[in-house]
């Protein structure tokens, strides 16, 4: 009978511990111990996923339609302009759509990567005169976008029509050109007589 008895307790006991052995989730890593932790369930398992941050997007040089509050600057700017030095510089054609509130200038093909040392006639832009002599009809527009290499984008926006006036935007697609509040000169700019055809010998048309 003792002898019974002993592998029933012995039995019971290996039982236990199988029992025991199953219910542990893990080991400890210095000492090999069970911890009872679920690495799955806890979430300290690894991922493998990069932790860096995202680079941020650069911003589009030639949006498919530039930005309008509906209304149109006539007052001259306060002083000429400084523009960023470009590392890289499009020009791009727009095209006026009648619509209700006036104009929407919709981009006309796909930009033109130019050479920023073709832009030199925009060192001459300056204040235009409050009685420029302008005519009343529509045509293209030309913007010269210019990326400093930041990721952001400053439009030069050439009238090839009425005045030939000259606007800035901070921002091609959200800002109108001209707007007062941004961080380049608001109001209406001049430069040569000849920006405008120089622009379109530059893109090919």
């Amino acid at each position: 009978m003792t002898r019974t008895l002993g592998t029933a307790a012995t039995l019971a006991s290996l039982t236990l511990l199988g029992a025991l052995t199953a219910c542990s989730g893990g080991q400890d890593a210095d000492t090999g111990a069970d911890t009872g932790r679920d690495p799955a369930a806890d979430g300290s398992a690894g991922t493998g996923a990069p932790t860096g941050d995202a680079e941020p997007a650069a911003a589009e040089p030639c949006p498919a339609e530039l930005a309008s509050d509906g209304t149109v600057p006539t007052e001259p700017a306060a002083a000429a302009p400084e523009l960023p030095a470009a590392t890289t510089a499009y020009v791009c054609r727009y095209q006026p759509s009648e619509v209700a509130d006036g104009p929407v200038w919709e981009r006309d093909g796909e930009p033109v990567e130019v050479d920023p040392a073709e832009l030199s006639a925009l060192d001459e832009l300056r204040p235009a005169a409050a009685d420029r002599f302008c005519t009343e009809e529509l045509g293209p527009r030309w913007l010269v976008a210019l990326d400093d290499g930041s990721g952001a984008v400053t439009g030069v926006v050439v009238d090839d029509f009425g005045c030939r006036d000259v606007t800035l935007t901070a921002d091609p697609a959200g800002t109108a050109p001209g707007a007062a509040g941004q961080d380049v000169e608001g109001g209406v700019l001049t430069g040569p007589g000849s920006l405008a055809g120089d622009l379109a010998t530059l893109y090919g048309g």
